[in-house]
């Protein structure tokens, strides 16, 4: 199955909903979040980062650049 391109603004929301819990009561803990990430490189370019990860059951994947 091809892999989804998910942007990762929407990978970092999603990973927040699925740690909500464990953050609800800490004003302290800023931006934070939780995506176990499969795998993971650099782009060509030697700037990009590229992940693999699973998103309730759907391959997708990001770049952070």
């Amino acid at each position: 199955m091809k892999r989804k391109y998910v942007p990762i603004e929407r990978a970092i929301a999603w990973g927040k909903e699925q740690c909500a819990p464990f953050f609800d009561n800490d004003e302290g803990a800023g931006i934070c979040t939780v995506v176990a990430v499969t795998d993971m490189g650099y782009c060509r370019d030697g700037v990009t980062c590229w992940y693999h990860f699973d998103m309730d059951g759907v391959p997708c994947y990001t770049l952070k650049f």
